[in-house]
């Protein structure tokens, strides 16, 4: 029979600023650290903060565990509560609800030397308004090291960061990053995996953003896997993501937003990786989203499985630059919807559009739809199993730019600025198609084809430095 204390127990051992030592396998039915309010720690001062913290270094199990709890009935705004939990080496941790980590006042949790954690849902930095200086904070660290959530993880339901480093590993069912949409005040919340074997794993949605301002620092190797991916998730909600380095990666299963009903950005860089394998993936999905995807560098790559929507009905970007690539299997529309608008910019040697599908700028494969715009120059790349410029749509064309497809059709707009580029396929040029070439002072603009051409409508040609006469 193991021995076991409540909270009022610690309450009575720890008073104020002592440590707890909990002996091996001994059960908590309520862990607390730093924790104000009735059966709770107390101080006689009321201007002096008060500081628990509690090592576990064996097996503990606790009902509710939390670190910088305050009860807001109690809880004074002039005195800061400090909670810390700690778990290393052959350390457990098992909760059997919620573990919070900064509740009402400042709470840290560290899980490190391979201790594992487990709970039902995860809190970091949880307040039901904006406190001021609340906040949570968790790291998991090094190799073995985890924490285990049979259901839900907030990071920043107020306030909250986690930091998942060197071969650290966090599971949940669910993942939300500045969950809250507090009044007075915002929600934020930050996750940082770091390092080969870094790992977070959502089997459900994940979503950066919610409805306050989240952030996904992936770097050095480490890896993030969801159901779904959200940047963005509700209305007035930010969600960025930054998957920098070779080895980097994010995978997800289900739909990928880059803005759902707030806005998203999605920066891969340096040799990251972005995967989505669900049925569609969005880069500025509802009317009141403005979002925008890069993709920099040799190597950088996001591979999509399925259509990808760029504008459906808000307002997309997506830059490929300097060598970044995208790779998608099915169908691209760029400013799908009536209202929308997409851009698609690709610059730079090696910079790359493969789609496997049929791509579509300004509408989708049968029509038009939103505004479009497709610009390809200094060595970008595309390719398609055909190219649609609809009525509302423009193609910039510059120097170096090359185009792969059976077929260009163009019932919109085509610039072509200095320089030469090349198009690996047939153009169809539509009766109400506009061209307009501009030639730099010097310079001159070609377009090789090296299938058939069909010319129709409107040329405009603009010369640089031009004088009167005739040409």
């Amino acid at each position: 029979h193991r021995r076991r204390r409540d909270v009022d127990a610690v309450a009575d051992d720890v008073g104020g600023d002592q440590d707890v030592e909990l002996a091996p396998g001994e059960l908590l039915d309520d862990l607390a650290a730093g924790r104000r309010g009735q059966g709770a720690v107390q101080d006689a001062d009321p201007a002096r903060p008060v500081a628990c913290h509690f090592e576990v270094n064996d097996a503990v199990e606790s009902g509710e565990a939390a670190a910088g709890l305050a009860l807001a009935a109690t809880f004074h705004p002039r005195r800061a509560d400090d909670g810390h939990i700690a778990a290393s080496g052959a350390g457990t941790l098992d909760v059997a609800a919620d573990l919070s980590v900064g509740y009402g006042g400042d709470g840290t949790l560290a899980i490190a030397g391979g201790a594992v954690v487990s709970d039902y849902s995860g809190e970091i930095g949880y307040t039901i308004d904006s406190t001021s200086g609340a906040h949570g904070s968790a790291s998991v660290d090094g190799a073995g090291s985890a924490w285990h959530h049979a259901y839900e993880l907030y990071v920043g339901y107020g306030n909250g960061t986690l930091d998942i480093t060197s071969g650290g590993t966090v599971t949940d069912a669910f993942g939300y990053i500045a969950y809250f949409a507090e009044f007075p005040g915002r929600s934020t919340g930050t996750v940082n995996v770091d390092g080969a074997g870094s790992t977070w794993t959502t089997d459900g949605t994940l979503h950066v953003g919610d409805s306050g301002d989240g952030a996904l620092n992936v770097t050095n190797g480490g890896a993030v896997t969801s159901g779904e991916g959200h940047l963005g998730s509700d209305f007035d909600s930010t969600g960025a993501a930054s998957i920098d380095g070779t080895g980097s990666s994010w995978t997800n299963f289900g739909f990928f937003y880059v803005g759902n009903e707030g806005d998203g950005t999605l920066d891969v860089s340096d040799g990251g990786a972005v995967n989505s394998f669900g049925s569609f993936a969005y880069i500025g999905y509802s009317s009141a989203s403005t979002s925008i995807a890069t993709i920099d560098g040799a190597g950088s790559l996001w591979t999509n499985g399925n259509g990808l929507y760029i504008g459906f009905d808000g307002s997309g970007t997506l830059r490929l630059t300097n060598g970044g690539a995208l790779s998608s299997g099915f169908f691209a529309n760029v400013g799908f919807s009536p209202g929308s608008s997409g851009t698609v910019e690709i610059t730079g040697a090696g910079s790359r559009f493969d789609n496997a599908g049929v791509l579509s700028i300004g509408g989708n494969v049968s029509e038009a739809g939103g505004t479009g715009l497709l610009r390809i120059a200094d060595g970008g790349e595309a390719d398609a199993s055909a190219i649609n410029i609809w009525s509302t749509a423009t193609l910039e064309i510059g120097s170096g730019a090359a185009i792969a497809t059976p077929t260009l059709m163009i019932d919109g707009a085509l610039g072509l600025s200095g320089g030469a580029a090349t198009l690996d396929g047939d153009l169809s040029m539509m009766p109400l198609a506009t061209t307009r070439v501009a030639l730099p002072a010097g310079d001159e603009a070609s377009l090789a084809i090296t299938g058939a051409a069909s010319l129709a409508g409107a040329l405009t040609v603009d010369l640089a430095g031009a004088v009167a006469g005739t040409y």
